[in-house]
């Protein structure tokens, strides 16, 4: 009897144990299930803010010249730059605006400064002569290979050259020597944009010193940058150098968009390229390669 009462007992506990553990479980997945739907919502307040802010962007880059004004009626056009250095939209978002006639063009090639960013890459001087040569090899619609470039024939186990103008700059990765572009933001150096003329005023720095080959007139142009103070003519009385036919110091309709905004930590990163065009009656906003990141 005592046995009995002893067995019965044991299974009382188990069963009290079993429900005590499923009480503990079910309160974790309650409150995981309520984490999870509270971050989804936070999510989703935090893409509407960065849609918000996208909106507001769009509204100034129709209604402004594309250079800073500090008098300006619009918040953001008193306070935004074109050669990639981040400002604020509001508390949660910030852009990044890049000129792209301040990169480095592939499909309108200056050899020189293409050779001169490379080496400030890590290239060696013959690994950019000979990506310089694959390039124009690459986009161009015969089978006459360059001294030190490449065609048809190298390029078998991928495929062949485009024979054409690259559709992006991820492409070049392709070309003779790009393998040690890997591991590269390529689309805050390089452009494949239809934009002949370059415009340091809006080159980012790593492309500036490339252009320049002078850091000291760079670490000027800089401080005059960042302060808002870098014209025209400051270029000219720094560098020597005015626009002519391949350099401009107009910001061009093509640019480079990225938005991020972050809260409570929750992080989202949209990036796009744009084609601004005020006047056109037929799509004054032309939007492409959009991708998000984490």
């Amino acid at each position: 009897m005592k046995f009995d009462k002893g067995i019965a007992l044991v299974q009382v506990l188990i069963i009290m144990l079993s429900l005590t553990l499923f009480s503990i479980f079910l309160s974790k997945s309650v409150k995981q299930q309520l984490s999870i739907a509270s971050s989804a919502k936070e999510r989703l307040l935090l893409r509407l803010e960065l849609e918000n802010a996208e909106a507001y962007l769009f509204k100034s880059l129709l209604s402004n010249k594309l250079y800073i004004n500090s008098k300006s009626d619009d918040d953001i056009a008193k306070v935004w730059n074109f050669y990639g250095r981040p400002f604020k939209i509001n508390d949660k978002v910030s852009v990044i605006l890049q000129d792209q006639a301040g990169l480095v063009n592939l499909n309108f090639t200056n050899s020189r400064l293409l050779k001169s960013t490379l080496l400030q890459l890590g290239f060696e001087d013959k690994e950019a002569t000979s990506f310089s040569e694959s390039l124009e090899d690459w986009k161009d619609r015969d089978d006459l290979k360059r001294l030190n470039g490449a065609e048809r024939d190298y390029y078998k186990k991928v495929g062949q050259p485009r024979n054409d103008m690259l559709q992006s700059v991820e492409e070049m990765r392709l070309v003779k020597e790009g393998g040690k572009l890997q591991n590269l933001d390529l689309e805050k150096i390089f452009s494949t944009a239809l934009v002949g003329v370059f415009n340091p005023l809006t080159a980012p720095n790593l492309v500036l010193r490339s252009y320049l080959n002078n850091e000291s007139l760079v670490s000027k142009l800089e401080k005059l940058r960042v302060n808002g103070e870098l014209t025209p003519s400051g270029f000219y009385s720094v560098t020597g150098i005015a626009d002519g036919e391949y350099i401009t110091f107009a910001t061009s309709t093509f640019l480079t968009v990225e938005l991020l905004a972050e809260s409570n930590g929750i992080r989202l990163n949209k990036r796009f390229e744009v084609e601004v065009r005020p006047k056109a009656v037929d799509r004054p906003l032309t939007i492409k390669s959009v991708s998000w990141k984490k």
